[in-house]
Formats: structure tokens, C-alpha cells, sequence
């Protein structure tokens, strides 16, 4: 099976041009009432919780990014350093995403230490998709009504959240500063990439041999 790829995008909405209230505080907290605000283009300039959450998983996972290698029931995968990861269901290399569910899917990365580092979980039906990354500074929600749309809402830890749309390329930095999960599968590998960020951070790639 040739490599597959899939981009898990957050496409973050332009700086104007909408009757949702545009977040113009620079890289600050957005609606922290709950209610989604557009975020402004200082927002991909500056800091925000997606960059945090990048550079909190690049300072817990392993320095050295080995290659782990599965179990023989695919639910597991071992690294040198004696980190582990851990799937929510087991990986199907039969399957182009090398999940056996799309519906549910996730993994944990957890440190020699018994620690979790890094925590994924994606849920997706005909009607509506939900994911949500955790670090040491919480946990980061994507919800959209339509899977095949882009359009959604991005909630931080802090709760502030921020309408996502695809108007937001207008924004100078939105290319550099796009946040996305990364996901690359063939009939021998999983592997994912968190991005976005300063630079790109993987977060595991795991063989079958």
C-alpha cells in the first residue's frame, strides 16, 4: 500500500469581514465567555494556546525521535527511551488511515515514568466532527457541524474560543502559523506531526517491523 496522508486542519477565520465579534486584543484570550470570537491576525504572529500546546509536547517527548516498533496486536508501540504509545482501539494497516474505526480514534504518548505527554481523541460521524489534544496546560477542542466543511470552532484550555474558517489566508502570517495534526499512514507506519508552530514537532512514528 502506498503512503497515505491525511491533514487534520484548524483553518482559522480572516481578521474582518464577519458578523461574528473579531478578537482584535492581539494574541490574547478571545471569548473566554464561551462565545466564539474571530481571532485576529495577531493571533498567528503572536502566541496562542495552539503554540503552547506545541512547544509543551516537543519539551515532554523524547529528545531523540526514534522509530518505536508495535506490538504484534497493533494496540501498543515501544520506543528506546522507554516511552510508550498507546491507541485508542488498534491501528488496521488494511484500512488507507490505518485506524479500524474512523468513528473513534486517539492515542496517548506516555513517558518512561508512567506519564502521559501527549493525549489525541477524534470522534467523527456523517454529521459532525470532534477532536481534542491535551498538554500540560490542558486540553484544546475542535467541533464542526460538517466533517467535510471548513468551518468550526477552536476552544483552548482557558475556555476562549475562536470561529474557524478558511477567510483567514487574508492574514500575512496564517500560512507560516497554520495549525494542523499531521497524519501519515502506509501498510507498515502511523506517524504524527503537530504543526503550526514555531517549527513542526512529531509526536511519534511507529512501524510494524
Amino acid at each position: 500500500m502506498k503512503p497515505f496522508t491525511m491533514l487534520s486542519t484548524l483553518l482559522l477565520i480572516s481578521c474582518g469581514g464577519s458578523d461574528i465579534k473579531t478578537d482584535d486584543s492581539g494574541p490574547g484570550n478571545g471569548g473566554g465567555n464561551g462565545e466564539p470570537v474571530v481571532p485576529s491576525c495577531s493571533w498567528f504572529s503572536g502566541d496562542n494556546c495552539w503554540k503552547q500546546a506545541i512547544r509543551e509536547a516537543d519539551d515532554c517527548l523524547p529528545v531523540e525521535r526514534t522509530e518505536g516498533t508495535f506490538a504484534p496486536d497493533y494496540q501498543t508501540c515501544s520506543f528506546d527511551d522507554g516511552s510508550t504509545l498507546e491507541l485508542t482501539g488498534a491501528a488496521d494497516f488494511d484500512s488507507p488511515y490505518a485506524w479500524s474505526s474512523l468513528n473513534e480514534r486517539g492515542f496517548s504518548v506516555v513517558d518512561a515514568d508512567g506519564d502521559e505527554c501527549v493525549t489525541y481523541h477524534a470522534s467523527e460521524t456523517a454529521g459532525s466532527v470532534e477532536w481534542s489534544i491535551s498538554t500540560d496546560s490542558g486540553t484544546i477542542r475542535y467541533t464542526a457541524d460538517d466533517p467535510t466543511s471548513f468551518e468550526g470552532v477552536l476552544t483552548c484550555p482557558n475556555q476562549s474560543s475562536y470561529l474557524l474558517d478558511t477567510a483567514t489566508l487574508s492574514c500575512p502570517d496564517a500560512m507560516d502559523f497554520w495549525p494542523f495534526i499531521a497524519h501519515s499512514a502506509s501498510g507498515v507506519y502511523l506517524s504524527y506531526d503537530l504543526q503550526g508552530g514555531d517549527s513542526p514537532v512529531q509526536v511519534f512514528t511507529c512501524r510494524t517491523h
